[in-house]
């Protein structure tokens, strides 16, 4: 170009994968100030084109009418990897195994929280991500309550053996919290009659040799995780004894 002229703007690059074209800058500048054409030039100058990379958002879809819950989109930077987020869709009767990029696949391309890069080159683009499911397998559980009596029968002062009357042992079974994913009410065995709570019996009649045990019922786990139940004797009802 002629001497003390205005610099004029070459055709802006777009040929580096994952990146966009940014701005112009001088060689070997220092403070990377972008070049502005239109100033007449005076000397020699080199000016290279500066890229950045592309930004794409991934996108999570619970992929079942049946599955809740939300998870927010994630930003990624192109070459920076980047974790996924957290699950947090729950779906009844199935467990999240990870993601995948098909809807409605059961091959799954991503754990979750995994590490990924690059999922897409184009800036601005949006990566949908589909949960896969897989369905849980139920677990039944029948608790047996041991109750145990210590201890020599004696005569009272009117010279009968104690206790006068047959005892009916009350324990009761509480539900109190859970870990598995969309469990909001606890499983109960039948005795609950859909309550979170369930008071189970044993007569000393049922006693033998002074043991003697009774069972919850069956109770259903759909979901996997870890159960927290209370279980406690209530106090007794005989009358003039006491536990």
């Amino acid at each position: 170009m002629t001497y003390n002229t205005p610099s004029t703007e070459p055709n802006r690059p777009n040929n580096r994968t994952g990146y966009h074209f940014d701005h112009w800058e001088k060689n070997n500048d220092p403070s990377h100030t972008p070049y502005t054409f239109g100033t007449p030039v005076t000397g020699n100058e080199t000016i290279h084109a500066v890229y950045a990379p592309n930004r794409y958002t991934v996108r999570y879809n619970k992929d079942a009418a049946d599955a809740s819950g939300t998870v927010a989109d994630s930003s990624h930077t192109y070459d920076v990897p980047q974790n996924l987020n957290n699950n947090a869709f729950t779906r009844p009767g199935y467990e999240f195994a990870g993601w995948s990029r098909t809807q409605g696949s059961t091959t799954v391309d991503f754990a979750n929280q995994a590490s990924v890069v690059n999922l897409s080159d184009t800036d601005g683009a949006v990566v949908d991500l589909y949960a896969v499911w897989t369905a849980a397998t139920p677990v039944t559980a029948n608790v047996t309550i041991q109750k145990t009596l210590t201890g020599d029968i004696t005569t009272t002062p009117g010279g009968l053996a104690s206790p006068v009357t047959p005892e009916t042992f009350r324990f009761e079974l509480k539900a109190i919290s859970t870990t598995a994913p969309g469990i909001t009410a606890l499983p109960m065995p039948a005795a609950a009659a859909g309550a979170q709570t369930a008071v189970l019996t044993l007569s000393t009649n049922d006693l033998t040799s002074g043991s003697g045990s009774v069972q919850t019922g069956n109770i259903t786990f759909t979901m996997p995780g870890e159960y927290i139940y209370e279980l406690k004797e209530l106090p007794s009802t005989a009358a003039g004894f006491h536990l």
